[in-house]
């Protein structure tokens, strides 16, 4: 017998479940769809934006680089910038930014270029730096700065920046040197320094201002004449007289230390009562320099022994060349004319390049020698001139100076300034392992040529030392920094 089948449809309840169930899955794929349709829409917005951002500057770009001049730039902290510039053909082109519209024609901003725009700026600069809106003719390359609003989450925005050079105002980029004298003194010490004004101005005038027993001060106040570019070679000089006791120095760049030194009077003691010139080489003691530095320099001067010590200052000179300067060595390679009575052992060891071999010069004997290099003729443009002798002391010095005069090359030529080489200065040098370059700077014993060099022999005398101390000479000659053979064309970011 076969059972009986029956049938029925859903209960209330079943379909109540099933309609609840249905309810929610529909609405969580819808609520999925609208939000990807959203994402999807605005992330086309975003890439709108990055695009019309990227066309704004790419086309602000190209209108400066074809530019024939810039006729008007909004201040550099505007935000809301605008620029004026003169094409070859003679239109003139204009952006702005208006509220959030950036803007361009050929003389007035009426046709839309980019929307969302929520800042523009402009900022002209030439090769001494940023270039004042007043002065829109001096500006070579112009820094362009933009940032355009994204859609999405709050305060998203893309920031585009480009330098760009005008190709009209390509440029050779001339080094040149600039120095500046002390205008600012702040007394440091009990007694400070007396007659302290008497530093001012850059060249040595026989007016001193003393320090003596609790005496210092500080000199600042360098100035760059309004030069902010960067740096090749930056020295801090003054032109001083030791009288006794001891000698305190530190050189600062704003609060920061570069050099601080306490000289005993067994240092000086070889220099007591002469007139010299002491040159600090600042150029390795930051990464880089800029013009804007020079204002950042302090040196402070005091005695450190609070009881006996007298020196006298005649000027305090900061000199510092800018652009890309090169610096050569010439190297002797023959003896100088004049002859004398204490020679020193195997000069022609000291002759052409540094190789290893040394002549030898002995503090206890006094001795001396000369020595010309053979310098050809550049017509390029002398910044500084030092003596340099690659070489080491044998060993440290209690005592004894070395001096050294440049002299014409024939006999009973005339001589040179002399200048003096302290112990302290010397004993940096002690060992083989710290042979370097023994300088003297000689830049301003007299107004430079090719010729010059090449007509002066160095005539170098080694002296009062009670030991048998030995000077060791692998090379002697001229180091000069001046303008490059091949003057580097300034270049931008792009």
């Amino acid at each position: 017998m076969t059972p009986r089948r029956t049938t029925r449809g859903l209960s209330l309840l079943e379909m109540l479940l099933v309609v609840g169930i249905s309810s929610v899955l529909i609405a969580g794929v819808t609520t999925h769809l609208r939000t990807l349709g959203v994402t999807a829409g605005t992330a086309h917005q975003r890439r709108e934006a990055l695009q019309n951002s990227r066309v704004a500057i790419d086309r602000l770009a190209r209108q400066v680089r074809n530019a024939q001049s810039v006729t008007a730039i909004s201040p550099a902290g505007d935000t809301q910038g605008a620029i004026s510039l003169l094409g070859f053909n003679g239109d003139t082109h204009t952006f702005a930014l208006t509220g959030t519209d950036l803007c361009y024609g050929t003389s007035t901003p009426d046709t839309l270029l980019a929307t969302g725009i929520q800042s523009l700026a402009f900022t002209g600069h030439d090769p001494d730096g940023t270039v004042p809106p007043a002065e829109p003719d001096r500006i070579d390359s112009v820094a362009i700065d933009l940032t355009a609003a994204l859609p999405g989450a709050a305060a998203a925005a893309v920031h585009e920046t480009t330098r760009v050079r005008l190709a009209s105002r390509t440029h050779v980029d001339t080094p040149f040197l600039h120095t500046s004298d002390t205008s600012l003194y702040t007394q440091t010490t009990l007694a400070g320094i007396i007659d302290y004004w008497k530093v001012n101005g850059t060249e040595p005038d026989d007016e001193w201002a003393q320090f003596k027993e609790f005496g210092g001060g500080r000199y600042s106040g360098f100035n760059n004449g309004g030069h902010t570019g960067d740096i090749h070679t930056i020295t801090l000089g003054f032109r001083c007289e030791f009288k006794k006791g001891a000698l305190g120095l530190c050189i600062r760049h704003n609060s920061t230390t570069l050099f601080h030194r306490v000289y005993t009077y067994g240092d000086l003691e070889s220099i007591k009562d002469k007139k010299i010139w002491w040159w600090f080489d600042l150029t390795p003691m930051r990464t880089t320099w800029t013009g804007d530095d020079i204002p950042a320099l302090s040196i402070e001067v005091w005695d450190p022994t609070h009881h006996d010590a007298e020196v006298k200052f005649d000027t305090f000179v900061l000199r510092a060349i800018f652009g890309p300067a090169q610096t050569s060595y010439f190297w002797a390679d023959r003896e100088g004319s004049d002859k004398f009575d204490t020679e020193w052992l195997s000069p022609s060891y000291a002759f052409g390049a540094p190789d290893g071999l040394h002549a030898v010069g002995d503090f206890d004997d006094l001795t001396e020698h000369s020595f010309r290099a053979t310098v050809p003729s550049k017509g390029l443009e002398i910044f500084t001139v030092e003596s340099c002798i690659r070489g080491h002391v044998s060993q440290t010095l209690t005592e004894g100076c070395l001096t050294l005069r440049n002299a014409l090359g024939h006999l009973g030529g005339g001589v040179g300034i002399e200048h003096f080489l302290h112990t302290a200065r010397l004993n940096r040098f002690v060992g083989s392992d710290n042979q370097g370059d023994i300088l003297v700077d000689v830049t301003r014993d007299r107004s430079w040529t090719w010729a010059d060099l090449d007509a002066l022999e160095h005539r170098i005398t080694l002296d009062k030392d009670t030991s048998e101390h030995l000077l060791k000479a692998d090379a002697v000659g001229w180091r000069v920094i001046h303008a490059p053979a091949v003057r580097r064309i300034a270049k931008w970011s792009e």
